[in-house]
């Protein structure tokens, strides 16, 4: 598997920002003023390889202003930008060589010391960005153009100076085999060898030396450049085309530019060529020679570039080349040592003992240095299948990442002594690997930037899938990722799969629905208090969006449109109904048969059978339900816990009065203070506890099947009221009260006018509601007249009224509170039909 993916950090995306904004100054800068080139070359560009190598290839690749560009066309271009050709790819060190071999020439033709030149150089380098991404995936204009690639990639691998994560694309198109972006030590050691890094690396100090040798060969001194005044020739006939050699003026200028840069580059291939030859004699291993002097070219090339770079500045500030003088060997000298100190060996150890600690296998816990792992493994007491299993996984992971090829198996060796795995092993576990992974061992075809870019692409499909896209965006969506319609076919039908994702996802909701069972079964008891209920009631919410998740799952691997059509039958009806309905989804999804067997009594009997009392099993849901992500259900399980006179429970109310959800806290301390007290009578409701109202309200019919959110909205609603004969709680034909009445205490009757003859008219009772009844929720719906008269009978009444406009502003739009008072409000009006057709 590929390193995770690493954000940029706030710090991060500020600097960048702040370079960008610099970049672009620069452009305008170049526009008014003649000491933009001085301030560019001799202050600014300094300081760029300095940045690189002491933040780090990653973090430079996160503020480059060139890699923003970059990243902003890739982002004009909704997905149809293509790889490079293969010989591009092959040869891309060359390539990148060349370009900055050019640009040099540039510089000393041109841009040296002509702002407009140079602002003109900076706008089309940022131009060249953004057309190459937007042409090309990912990151090609980084990878494969870009001048500064070079540079970032001679100095800083195959390790940085300090520790770095990635700098992975989110979106991963495997742009580039040997990507420095997911694992710059990996792409270092994968392409070690090849012609174009020797070339380019090998002939990079001769390059730097021309440039400012140039200076003298031109003018026949060193002051020409030391000076500066090449910072104030504007680009003229004579700078271009005019005498190039003090020794041959016959020669122009910008020929002997380009035979300069080339002349010493050639000479530098070849000196190091050389000394490549002469240390085989003492390092016969071809792959840690050419580290080593890849190494002492960079270093060269780095002790050259600062023994010039920023000079003409420098040599104007007390002791600022002394500074640079110390300053830049020492940080040379220090990338060296830690550079050739390191040997590919070094790095499979390392890589296998971080993957050892990601997938711990064994039950104590694991060291925190990853140096420490093999020697806690081989010494500690394990089992001997442990320690393979482990070997085998890393060993797997390693072959995948294309740290690896099949015959440098051999590099495994240092791994298995470090793990103390035999010989016997050791070939067991390879022979197993070939046979089930063979394709880990072709080349080209599995690195870890292909299946960055798959699993990527699986992860959004998935998605995709889960919310239903159409199949438009499905097809923008693999443009995007530059995924071929053969391998998205082969994804699709492993996301569908048995052991695909999307089955995954849905099991991993089978075990969460196989642990509330337990918790529901608790607390479904004979006789369970309010409390129990409203516990029960909220776990069983889980349990039913359990259900949903997995219904979205299958929607996304089978037939959506028959898998939605089932949702009622699931979720509504009888027993029966239900089993029939999940048997017939098991039909229309057989991947997820397996899991729909295991479903189906769940969903059939959406609840448990009562059980007897089992305070330990209550206990330990509690337990677990006071630290629930959802302050709900930890609200509910501190109310139940204040029921129980045990000193645990009382150490609960006490934990979750810190809780940082108010409604916990309210809960908490209304617990603590009835434990405290012995209420002698009813509390009034605005008394009550939060949760305390939510619980009235939820054994009201009318918001019986409401959700906890709706509930605690509601009841933020209510304001208690006693009302006594002979006034009315509302009166048939008002148009001005629309407020809803939830009756607390005693009776109302219920009467409508009715017209004896021509003139009299007289009220005629046709219902008695009491306690738990509504009142009003015609009038709520739309803010309509009155249709009855509603008065106390038989005395005083207590009712909850809730006012209409809140009601409607903040409730009533939610579908899941409309539709119960719609149902109740058909079943009201057949009542009272039924009652006046008696009558």
């Amino acid at each position: 598997m590929a390193a995770p993916v690493v954000e940029a950090s706030s710090s991060q995306r500020l600097l960048r920002g702040v370079l960008v904004a610099g970049y672009i100054g620069f452009i305008v800068l170049g526009m008014t003023t003649p000491a933009q080139p001085r301030i560019f070359w001799t202050m600014l560009l300094p300081l760029v390889p300095l940045s690189i190598v002491l933040m780090g290839f990653a973090n430079w690749r996160r503020i480059c202003p060139l890699a923003f560009f970059g990243e902003l066309g890739r982002k004009l271009n909704r997905g149809t930008q293509r790889r490079v050709p293969k010989w591009f790819e092959r040869w891309f060190f060359v390539v990148i060589f060349f370009v900055l071999l050019s640009m040099l020439v540039f510089r000393l033709v041109a841009t040296n010391g002509d702002g407009v030149w140079l602002a003109g150089l900076l706008l089309g380098l940022a131009l060249a960005a953004m057309t190459t991404n937007w042409i090309f995936t990912g990151k090609t204009w980084c990878n494969f153009v870009c001048p500064v690639g070079l540079i970032e990639r001679i100095y800083t691998e195959p390790r940085s100076l300090p520790t770095t994560p990635n700098s992975q694309c989110a979106r991963c198109t495997a742009c580039k085999s040997s990507c420095p972006d997911i694992d710059p030590e990996n792409a270092y050691w994968r392409d070690l060898e090849t012609d174009g890094r020797r070339f380019a690396t090998f002939a990079f100090p001769g390059l730097v030396l021309a440039f400012y040798t140039y200076f003298w060969l031109r003018e026949g001194e060193w002051e020409a450049y030391f000076d500066g005044r090449w910072t104030q020739a504007t680009v003229t006939a004579d700078l271009v085309l005019g005498s190039g050699f003090f020794f041959a003026p016959q020669v122009p200028s910008l020929l002997a530019a380009v035979l300069t840069v080339l002349a010493f580059s050639g000479v530098s291939y070849l000196v190091f060529s050389l000394i490549e030859s002469i240390v085989a004699r003492f390092v016969p291993d071809e792959e840690r020679r050419r580290h080593l002097m890849l190494g002492s070219a960079a270093f060269a090339a780095f002790s050259i570039f600062y023994v010039f770079a920023g000079a003409p500045t420098l040599r104007g500030i007390t002791g600022g080349t002394r500074v640079m003088a110390f300053t830049a060997p020492l940080l040379a000298t220090l990338f060296l040592v830690k550079r050739t100190q390191r040997t590919r060996e070094d790095f499979i150890r390392e890589k296998a003992a971080a993957k050892l600690l990601r997938n711990w296998p064994f039950d104590e816990p694991p060291p925190d240095d990853p140096r420490e792992v093999y020697g806690w493994v081989k010494a500690g007491e394990h089992a001997r299948e442990q320690n393979v299993a482990a070997y085998a996984s890393s060993v797997r992971e390693i072959l995948a990442e294309g740290l690896v090829r099949q015959g440098e198996l051999a590099l495994l060796e240092g791994i298995r002594t470090q793990l103390g795995i035999s010989e016997r092993e050791h070939e067991k576990v390879l022979a197993r690997l070939s046979e089930e992974e063979r394709d880990l061992f072709e080349p080209g075809e599995h690195g870890v930037e292909e299946r960055a870019q798959l699993d990527g692409y699986q992860a959004a499909l998935a998605d995709a899938l889960l919310r239903q896209v159409p199949e438009t965006q499905v097809l923008e969506l693999r443009r995007a990722f530059g995924v071929s319609p053969e391998a998205h076919d082969r994804i699709l039908e492993r996301l569908r799969g048995e052991s695909g994702i999307l089955i995954e996802r849905a099991g991993r909701q089978v075990e969460h629905v196989r642990a509330l069972r337990l918790e529901i079964a608790a607390f479904v008891v004979s006789e369970p208090s309010d409390r129990e209920r409203f516990l029960s009631y909220l776990l069983l919410r889980e349990q039913d969006e359990a259900f949903d998740r997995v219904l979205e799952f299958l929607a996304a691997v089978g037939p959506s449109e028959r898998v939605q059509s089932l949702r009622p039958r699931l979720f509504g009806g009888d027993e029966d109904t239900r089993g029939a309905a999940v048997r017939q989804l098991a039909e229309i999804c057989p991947s997820a048969e397996p899991l729909l067997v295991e479903l189906e009594p769940w969903i059939s009997q959406r609840l448990p059978p009562t059980s007897e009392r089992d305070p330990v099993q209550q206990r330990l849901v509690l337990e677990n339900r006071s630290i629930s992500s959802d302050p709900y259900i930890r609200a509910a399980a501190v109310w139940v816990a204040g029921d129980r006179p045990e000193a645990w429970a009382s150490e609960m109310v006490t934990a979750a009065e810190d809780d940082p959800d108010p409604l916990v806290t309210d809960t908490a301390r209304r617990t603590s203070a009835i434990r405290r007290t012995s209420e002698s009578e009813a509390p009034k409701f605005s008394e009550l506890a939060t949760i305390e109202r939510m619980i009235f309200l939820g054994g009201v019919s009318l918001f019986a099947d409401l959700d906890p959110e709706d509930l605690y909205d509601l009841s933020l609603f209510g304001e208690e009221e006693t009302i006594a004969p002979p006034a009315v709680l509302c009166e048939e034909g008002d148009v001005e009260a629309d407020d809803l009445f939830i009756l607390l205490e005693g009776r109302v009757s219920v009467a409508y006018k009715s017209q004896k003859d021509d003139a009299e008219e007289a009220e005629r009772e046709v219902a008695v509601l009491v306690a738990g009844d509504v009142v009003g929720e015609m009038s709520i719906l739309d803010g309509s007249p009155r249709s009855a008269t509603v008065r106390p009978k038989d005395g005083p009444i207590r009712v909850l009224r809730i006012p209409g406009q809140r009601f409607r502003s903040r409730l009533l739009s939610r579908s899941r509170v409309a539709q119960p008072l719609l149902v109740t409000l058909a079943q009201r009006i057949r009542n009272m039909s039924r009652r006046m057709a008696d009558r």
